[in-house]
């Protein structure tokens, strides 16, 4: 019963892994826009924006957690 909780919870946290990988890809495109346009536009007033920055870092460090999260779980079970 353990062993299956906890596969089901690693499945979870990989499927949330994977979607903030996606999330770090639309903003490396909002980048991508900014760095292309000289200009004061949409994606310059977002990427300014000091909430989008709280925002970005707390998805980066979510990330790394349940990446390591799920390292030592493969470390450990070697499947």
């Amino acid at each position: 019963m353990l062993r299956s909780i906890t596969i089901l919870t690693v499945g979870f946290l990989n499927i949330v892994h994977a979607g903030f990988h996606i999330l770090q890809f639309v903003q490396s495109m909002f980048m991508f826009s900014y760095s292309l346009s000289g200009e004061d536009n949409w994606a310059h007033r977002l990427i300014e924006n000091p909430y989008m920055s709280i925002v970005w870092g707390t998805i980066g460090l979510l990330t790394i957690y349940i990446g390591w999260k799920d390292f030592k779980h493969h470390k450990k079970h070697k499947d």
